[in-house]
């Protein structure tokens, strides 16, 4: 085993997406729990990881790379020290997706670069330290979810029918779409004038199934928290039924908590139940239009 590198994984019985809203909290390995709520991973950006007991770190976000990839640097013998390369290490997590589970892969490297003083011990405390870690993530992500905002309807329409409208975005969210929005590495943006921005990743499509989205960025001019998306998923199944197709919509994080759930829940009723559903059985949707936009 390399004495200049640690790595150990974990499968966690929950999506990427979900794995990823966590792991995309800067220093979530050694940050007590309860400041992470709100902290998100900006590529080249510095967070105070705050513990009571070991100190403050100051982690660096050196690379991001939705939804699979986040590398951070930090100096665990050093707490509160600003990071240069002989004081700190590289920590990078991959998440990559098991069917419905999530591999999680941790990789910390440049012990041998730590001064003589302090590698050897700093080496030994995370080698042991990194599958507690793993161990109270995958709890964490396994944890019955909050009230995310979730809605559904059902049509006569097939599978079929109903898949194609969800891959419409255009056809019943806006038409105020940059980008792609039907395959998985899709990126597109959502913009409703200076109200709302969202830059939004396509993570999975399964053919008349289900499609999931991670929301890269987002700008919510209407709440103090303009960055309460960042790192949600939003997911549709599609399902037949009895009565025909069921299709389910939730938004994994948007969350009675937050600031934006009352107006956000509204209006994402409003474009699944009547603007999807319409496309669906109709042909034409309700989305809104760049020159009569609606709130949202």
């Amino acid at each position: 085993m390399s004495d200049d590198r640690i790595e150990r994984d974990i499968v966690i019985d929950a999506s990427p997406e979900h794995v990823w809203s966590l792991v995309t909290q800067p220093g979530f390995w050694v940050a007590e729990e309860e400041s992470l709520p709100g902290t998100v991973a900006r590529e080249g950006e510095t967070t105070l990881a705050r513990n009571a007991s070991y100190g403050d770190y100051p982690v660096r976000v050196e690379r991001l790379a939705p939804p699979s990839g986040v590398a951070y640097r930090w100096a665990p013998a050093f707490p509160g020290a600003d990071l240069t390369d002989g004081n700190s290490t590289l920590v990078e997590v991959t998440l990559t997706r098991e069917g419905d589970k999530t591999r999680v892969t941790v990789v910390e490297s440049g012990f041998t670069a730590l001064p003589d003083d302090v590698r050897a011990r700093t080496r030994e405390a995370n080698t042991e330290g990194w599958p507690q870690v793993l161990q109270g993530l995958g709890e964490r992500a396994e944890r019955p979810p909050e009230e995310d905002f979730s809605t559904a309807f059902v049509v006569e329409e097939g599978p079929d029918a109903a898949f194609a409208a969800v891959l419409d975005v255009r056809g019943w969210w806006t038409d105020d779409i940059e980008g792609a929005t039907e395959q998985v590495g899709d990126v597109f943006v959502f913009r409703h004038t200076d109200v709302h921005y969202s830059k939004i990743l396509v993570t999975e499509v399964v053919p008349e199934r289900r499609v999931t989205w991670l929301v890269l960025d987002t700008e919510l001019s209407f709440v103090e928290d303009t960055t309460e998306w960042i790192g949600t998923s939003i997911r549709f199944e599609v399902t037949p039924t009895a009565a025909g197709t069921e299709v389910r919509f939730t938004h994994h994080g948007l969350v009675p908590a937050y600031e934006c759930y009352d107006a956000c829940s509204n209006a994402w009723g409003f474009y699944l139940t009547y603007s999807m559903r319409s496309l669906i059985v109709t042909g034409a949707g309700m989305p809104a239009l760049k020159a009569l936009p609606r709130p949202f």
